[in-house]
């Protein structure tokens, strides 16, 4: 079974998943899923048109990834299923500054762990955020987007569920070359980004 990414030097997600297609023997079927931040509109038709069997957006949950694997691969039927915490999914319409659930449920109950990831992803957040001001400023909207994206993922990955959500807004202005829209959202990312690092400094857990 293979996970891939749309985005990888030298040959992206789409054109691996073709190269896999064309090779296959007759009556053989490799399963192929994709693992995207790109959590937009008609991706999923997108990846199954391509070829591929699933898609995943990141952070990848375990629940999620057990679920895919448990339909893919007939061995792993017994992985966790998804349960209290699909249930408890969150409002795409008012995402949370911070869900502090979602370290847990990317790589389970360590504390240490969640520390440093945490820390880690504060001492990269700061100078992405500054980099898309300068982005901004300098009418350089497809470069917003590009660092939106990359810092979208790593938010929702540590749970700053807001500031992806602001970020994700900023890369499809970024796409579409709107870099009014790009200034205008730029407050709203500062205002994200602030409250997270708020509720992280007022736990402790850094």
């Amino acid at each position: 079974m293979l996970f891939t990414d749309y985005h990888m030097p030298g040959m992206d997600g789409f054109r691996l998943t073709a190269a896999i297609r064309a090779e296959e023997p007759p009556g053989t079927h490799f399963p192929i899923v994709a693992v995207t931040a790109n959590a937009l509109k008609g991706e999923e038709e997108r990846c199954l048109t391509a070829g591929m069997d699933g898609y995943l957006t990141k952070p990848v949950r375990l629940d999620e990834l057990g679920r895919v694997m448990a339909r893919w691969l007939p061995s792993t039927a017994a992985l966790p299923q998804p349960g209290e915490a699909a249930a408890a999914a969150v409002d795409a319409a008012a995402p949370p500054t911070w869900d502090r659930q979602a370290l847990t449920r990317l790589v389970g109950e360590q504390p240490g762990l969640h520390r440093s990831l945490l820390a880690r992803f504060l001492s990269h957040a700061e100078q992405q955020v500054a980099s898309i001001a300068e982005a901004a400023v300098s009418g350089e909207a497809a470069l917003a987007g590009e660092i939106a994206h990359k810092l979208k993922s790593a938010a929702r990955g540590v749970g700053a569920m807001a500031l992806g959500a602001v970020c994700q807004d900023i890369e499809r202005a970024g796409r579409q070359q709107d870099i009014e829209q790009v200034r205008r959202l730029y407050p709203l990312l500062e205002q994200a980004h602030a409250g997270f690092l708020g509720c992280v400094h007022e736990a402790g857990v850094t």
